[in-house]
Parts: structure tokens; sequence; C-alpha cells
């Protein structure tokens, strides 16, 4: 008999003798399984030869599937997700200098000079002291205990260095915002329930002031310069700076529709980016290049990525909220939170009000080309409902954090 057809009709006995093999196996297996003689199948079980300790067929599946005997990396043993702190007021990704890990040398005027590190800058509610947790030794450290009694939320520039600390009066209806910069003794007090803000990346702030006809966008500059770039006869606006322009929107409902401008901060020409939009939200990533825009529908609020360089806006094939999305500092990486489900409810309406709570999933996008990838297993090790708010993500893509609303819980999950 020819050598080749040998060897073919060998392999096809095998093959059929190994299903055979496997078929038996696995009755056997789930038998003991419902008899409570075992309490879970793994992969060993099924290797006639070796039986996972070293055996050609492990070494062979070691080879396919690196790490896979590597308890400490597997999904089943490793925490992802992990608790930072309860009751926190806001948070942020940055880069900060290691210096638990010590100087790596002296730069030309004799000051150290350190490696960079992942951190989470974040605020607690209950005295607005700053912390930065540092992943890589899975510990807080303080940063400014500087107090400010029962901050509600607190938002951070780009850099993490300016902060700006919201609160409510005496009286329960007043809200005061004080800016804040870490490593600066002085502060900015702002008016009375200013309706809306943002930081620039380069030191720039601005927010919107009621008035009595309406309300006005306000700029502070790098020296405390304030200008006023537009006025208005509406007073509710979210704002976001998008390098040399200003993004507004008016304040969303299913109710109403929405409109989107965009003023130039230079010469203050307000140009309009959408008008007639219900249910309308956006966010903007910092460099400008992209919106994130959401609408309502009869199914729940859409979720759309708009490119300002090439003018389309592409559909997520999700239902959503933006306020549950943020940008990479690059605008490489959109990270989302995305409800499993959307009760019969008016959005985002409802979920301002904190009338519900949503179940979220989260969702990592590449701007680029919109691939997806979803995060595995959150809301187990988060151990309940997850409704995503201050969702952010550093520009390496491996760092994920958020606040869980349902009791301002702060997590890091890294990959």
């Amino acid at each position: 008999m020819h050598k080749g057809r040998l060897l073919r009709i060998i392999l096809i006995i095998l093959i059929l003798g190994m299903g055979v093999y496997l078929f038996v196996r696995n009755n056997t297996l789930k038998k003991e399984v419902a008899e409570g003689t075992r309490e879970n199948i793994e992969i060993k079980d099924f290797l006639p030869f070796g039986n996972g300790d070293g055996g050609i067929i492990d070494r062979v599946l070691d080879s396919v599937i690196p790490g896979r005997n590597d308890t400490e990396n597997s999904d089943s043993t490793r925490k992802l997700a992990v608790l930072i702190r309860e009751n926190v007021a806001g948070s942020i990704t940055i880069d900060r200098a290691d210096e638990v890990a010590g100087p790596t040398g002296v730069d030309s005027n004799g000051n150290n000079i350190y490696n960079l590190v992942p951190a989470i800058r974040y605020v607690l509610q209950e005295n607005g002291y700053v912390y930065d947790y540092i992943p890589k030794y899975k510990k807080s450290y303080l940063i400014s205990d500087t107090p400010i009694p029962k901050v509600s939320f607190a938002d951070f520039s780009a850099s993490g260095n300016e902060i700006l600390f919201r609160y409510l009066d005496s009286d329960l209806i007043t809200e005061k915002s004080v800016l804040g910069v870490l490593g600066v003794n002085n502060i900015t007090i702002l008016p009375d329930n200013i309706s809306s803000f943002a930081f620039s990346g380069n030191g720039e702030f601005a927010y919107f002031k009621k008035t009595l006809t309406g309300s006005s966008l306000i700029l502070i500059s790098k020296d405390d310069t304030e200008t006023i770039l537009y006025n208005s006869p509406i007073t509710e606006w979210n704002m976001e700076f998008m390098l040399n322009d200003i993004l507004i929107t008016t304040k969303a409902s299913e109710l109403a529709p929405g409109f989107s401008y965009i003023i130039n901060k230079s010469d203050k020409k307000v140009t309009a980016l959408w008008r007639n939009v219900v249910g309308l939200t956006t966010k903007s990533s910092a460099n400008g290049n992209f919106i994130l825009r959401s609408e309502s529908t009869t199914a729940g609020p859409k979720l759309s990525l708009y490119n300002t360089k090439t003018g389309t806006l592409s559909p997520l094939g999700k239902l959503g909220l933006t306020e549950k999305c943020s940008f990479s500092n690059d605008a490489t990486i959109l990270i989302c939170g995305v409800p499993k489900d959307f009760v019969n409810k008016l959005y985002p309406d409802a979920w301002y009000l904190g009338e519900i709570e949503t179940d979220d999933g989260i969702i990592r996008y590449t701007t680029e080309n919109l691939n997806e990838r979803v995060l595995p297993n959150v809301s187990k090790e988060v151990g309940g409902v997850v409704d995503v708010w201050g969702i952010g993500i550093n520009n390496a893509g491996n760092i994920t954090t958020f606040i869980n609303r349902a009791n301002m819980g702060l997590w890091t999950y890294e990959e």
C-alpha cells in the first residue's frame, strides 16, 4: 500500500477515535457534575495524555494558548475591576512622576528626574481632599488636604492640576463654585449657579453666567482676564473647548429640539452645527477632531460619531447617553457606558433627574475605524448594577475609570 495513503487512513482512524473518546468523556463528566462528585469541567479533563501536567497535548496547548495555566492572569482569578473609594466627587486619569520608585537621575538644574506612571486623581465628597491612586502600587496618596466640605462634584482640567469644586450652600438650593489650582494658594470664586463650564488644554476656563436677559459665555484667560464671548436669550447650555473653538449645545430634553453652535474664541464668530435635533447632547474630543452626538428616537437615545475633518456622521449602532462616554486625551479612543436596556421613560430627562438608574456595559471604540471591544465581566466584578458616570480612559487604552452613580464609588478597570 502507498505510504501516503496509509498515513491518511491512520489519521482518519485517529480522528474518529478521538471523536468517540471526547463524546464518551463529555457524557461521563456531565454525569459526575450532576451527581455532585465533580465541581466543574476543565480542559485538562479531556486530555488522554499528560492530563494537563506537562504531557504532549498539554505542551501543544501551551504553545497555542500562551499563559493558559497562568492563574494569576486569568479572568476567573484576577480582579480586573478594583474599587478605589466610595463617595467620590470626580476623577481623572493622568500620568505623574513616580516618586515612590525614586528618581532616575538629575537634570541640568539639579532637579530630580522621575519616570512617569499612570494615576487616577480624585476628590472626596466629604472634605474635598485630593488623592492620587497609583494602580502600580494599588494605593492612594494624599495630594491636597485643603478642606472644602460636602463637595457635590469636582471637575478637572486635562492636566488634572486645575479643579472646579461645586457644592450646595446652606440653603440647599444655591450651588457654589470654586476654581483652584493644585500647589497654588489663591482660588477663584465664580458666580452662583453657573449653568455650565469647561477647561481648555492650555490653562483657559470658560463658563455660562445667567443674566437678566438670558446668559453670557465668559472666557477666563491664563492671566485671569475675563472676556464675554457670546450672549444668548437661552439660559441652559452645555459647553466644551475644541482647541481655538468652543462647542455649545442646548441642554437636552426628549420633549424639545436641540441646537449646537461652534464659537471661535478669536473673532467670536458663531457657526451653526446642528439645529432642531430632538434630545440632542454632544461631547467633543479635546483636539476638536470628533464630536459624539446623541439624539432621541422611539427606541431610545441613539449615539453617533461626527468627524469634524470630513463632516461625516457615523452611527455607532448603540443606544446611549453622551454623559456616559469620554475620549482619551489624544482622541484615538472613545469609551462608553452603554445601558443594556431602556425602560419606557423620557431620555435623557429621567436619568438627569435620578428617576432611573441604568445597568451599563462598557464598550471601547477606536475613533479611526470604529472598531469596538466590550470590556468583560464589569457588572459581575462590581457585584451589581453599574450606572456609569464620569468615565475616562488613558491614551494607552489599558486603564479605564468610572464612577458608579449608585454610590459614587470610583472604580478602575485595568487590562
